[in-house]
């Protein structure tokens, strides 16, 4: 398949399949990513519906890599399942290494895939994801032993701000402790299969 300005080539998505992760720099313009930081500065203490948050934030969700990473992985358009604004505080955001599925799935069967638009530069010290490459193809969910410590194997997820982050739902990560003087902005959004009953988002 040839690749154009909104699509992925095979050899990225081939990365994905194998590693469960993959991250496009510099995906969105900066002048978005400003306007989507102040504005998300601004409704992370409100209590904005999920809604209200489609009509302003409408190019992230409806981006066409979005599109053809769900018809890739999900073999379906996928149905959006949630969006939320993320912000850490600082020496907050630890979570334990988690998939965002409620069972383990086959090789390839897969319910869910979820995307990271950093709003600020993710480091590691900043909060940035972790993950587990290839856990995805494991067909377990991490035990709550191994969820609540570091694995030999992972990876941080650092990119600059207005990169795409693109993590299948079955791989094991999470976010990590924000080590910094500042709130770690981004927003997530996560997308199910059409006919997927998992647990809301």
């Amino acid at each position: 398949m040839k690749s154009s300005a909104n699509q992925l080539p095979m050899k990225q998505l081939q990365f994905l399949d194998d590693y469960g992760y993959l991250i496009l720099p510099h995906l969105f313009a900066q002048t978005s990513i400003k306007q989507y930081l102040q504005q998300a500065k601004t409704l992370i203490d409100e209590e904005t519906n999920e809604d209200q948050l489609k009509k302003i934030f409408p190019d992230f969700i409806e981006h066409p890599m979005i599109q053809q990473v769900c018809h890739h992985l999900l073999q379906s358009p996928g149905k959006l399942a949630g969006l939320r604004i993320r912000a850490p505080k600082p020496n907050a955001g630890q979570q334990s290494l988690h998939t965002d599925w409620d069972r383990a799935v086959s090789i390839g069967d897969y319910y869910s895939v979820t995307f990271i638009l950093p709003l600020v530069d993710f480091l590691s010290h900043n909060g940035a994801s972790r993950i587990v490459p290839g856990s995805h193809r494991s067909e377990k969910l991490p035990s709550k032993a191994m969820a609540n410590s570091n694995h030999a194997h992972e990876q941080f997820i650092t990119c600059p701000a207005g990169s795409l982050i693109i993590i299948n739902s079955h791989a094991w990560h999470s976010a990590t402790q924000n080590r910094s003087n500042e709130r770690r902005y981004s927003l997530l959004a996560i997308y199910h299969r059409d006919q997927s009953d998992q647990l809301k988002f």
